[in-house]
């Protein structure tokens, strides 16, 4: 009799443990690594039941708490409040990294706050694409080998072996890139190309604008700068090896901060700079 039920018991044992370890769905596309709160004070995880990060499933009306080890699928939304870092990477890949910021202090204190992010999976003459759009804040990118898309205000943009900075205003109008190292194209302009160490400058309905750093993009760049401290980075898992503490290294006043060079902007020569449209980042 006990021979009888030891294969149900068995059975009934293994459907609790993959319960408890929640395996992702065949679908997931992203893996929350890490939280953490963003501070000059040492680095603190925050807790799991924090409201400060939020996820929205594409088939559920809900926000819902976040937690390390959370997977997003395919549709699914992700937000950031107050003081927070969001460390993601792709499901079952380790491709490179991908970091969610929300607003700098000087945003928050004019009232915007937060940041909002959707993530898409799609298949295109069978091969799997990974989308990330953002739809208002900021995010770093060290991705070592393959191909991302990046989605913000009307642009699609392909990024390989590529390390950069996004930021994305509050009303999903203008956005700013800067490219540290690698390669980015757009698809839709396929002319343009972005030599590394250059700025982009997007606004929905206008052809991206290539130009050199300068100071009036010392701002925006500038209001993500205390986030990128050793003290920040400290607890997060020493891989890939350019996020170890010892990769830090003096640049100017600035960091050389998981690949991301943030330092103070000198003016470029006035014929490197490209006419810009209306209403482009340029304060």
């Amino acid at each position: 009799m006990s021979d009888r039920l030891s294969l149900p018991w068995l059975i009934s044992i293994l459907f609790t443990f993959l319960l408890i370890i929640r395996l992702p769905a065949q679908s997931s596309v992203v893996m929350i690594k890490q939280i953490a709160d963003i501070s000059v004070t040492p680095e603190r995880l925050i807790d799991q039941l924090t409201t400060q990060v939020q996820i929205k499933r594409a088939t559920d009306a809900e926000w819902i708490r976040a937690a390390p080890k959370y997977f997003l699928y395919d549709q699914d939304q992700l937000k950031l409040e107050k003081e927070t870092r969001v460390d993601m990477i792709l499901a079952g890949l380790q491709k490179g990294r991908i970091v969610l910021l929300p607003d700098p202090p000087v945003r928050r204190a004019a009232g915007k706050k937060g940041a909002l992010y959707q993530i898409r999976k799609r298949t295109e003459q069978g091969r799997e694409y990974y989308d990330l759009e953002i739809q208002q804040g900021a995010s770093l990118i060290d991705w070592l080998y393959g191909k991302l898309h990046m989605i913000f205000i009307g642009h699609t943009m392909v990024i390989d072996g590529t390390r950069l900075i996004c930021i994305v205003d509050d009303l999903n109008q203008r956005a700013l890139v800067y490219l540290q190292s690698g390669r980015i194209h757009f698809p839709s302009y396929p002319v343009i190309q972005v030599p590394e160490g250059k700025v982009v400058l997007l606004h929905r309905g206008f052809p991206p604008q290539v130009m050199a750093l300068r100071v009036e993009h010392q701002g925006l760049l500038d209001g993500y700068r205390h986030y990128n401290g050793k003290v920040i980075w400290s607890r997060i898992d020493p891989t890939p090896w350019f996020f170890k503490p010892q990769y830090f290294v003096p640049v100017g006043s600035g960091m050389v901060v998981g690949g991301v060079v943030l330092y103070n902007i000198l003016t470029p020569p006035v014929d490197e700079a490209l006419p810009m449209p209306p209403g482009l980042p340029g304060r």
